[in-house]
């Protein structure tokens, strides 16, 4: 357990490096986040859950599809790495019914409707791209990062 203050913020927690374990996080704007992060890498389709929330998941299998959790926890941040070989690894990203995913890869707005897919498809993947979504617990999923093409596949 231990405390670490610099960078305008206020880390406390085991490890209390940020990413290396459970930390109290409260930044210069007073907001505050418990996290966990965890990296994992996966090869199976499944549904996530609010206990994935601060994970990094690694792909490097094809027709993989994770879908999001319910957005009720408002600050639920998951990424998604593909980590397959260029054009090899298609990689889709489900929501919840009622939730959507909002925001832009690059110059592309990207507005995934409710219970829409979204996808980095096979042809155009190159290893390493990625999406960091972030739940504002009410509306869905927010795009915070984004690397590579990522497409709205409907339902």
């Amino acid at each position: 357990m231990g405390v670490q203050d610099s960078d305008d913020r206020l880390l406390i927690g085991q490890n209390s490096t940020f990413g290396s374990g459970p930390a109290i996080w409260i930044d210069s704007g007073k907001r505050t986040q418990i996290r966990y992060h965890e990296i994992n890498s996966y090869s199976n389709t499944s549904t996530l859950f609010s206990t994935d929330c601060g994970q990094t998941l690694y792909t490097s299998t094809d027709a993989t599809t994770k879908t999001l959790p319910i957005t009720t926890n408002s600050g639920c941040i998951i990424t998604f790495i593909n980590a397959g070989a260029a054009g090899t690894v298609d990689l889709t990203i489900d929501t919840n019914a009622s939730d959507s995913i909002f925001g832009s890869c690059g110059a592309v707005a990207l507005i995934v409707n409710d219970g829409h897919r979204m996808r980095n498809p096979k042809v155009t993947s190159v290893k390493g791209d990625s999406v960091t979504l972030e739940s504002n617990g009410g509306d869905g999923w927010f795009i915070t990062s984004c690397t590579g093409v990522w497409e709205d596949v409907g339902s």
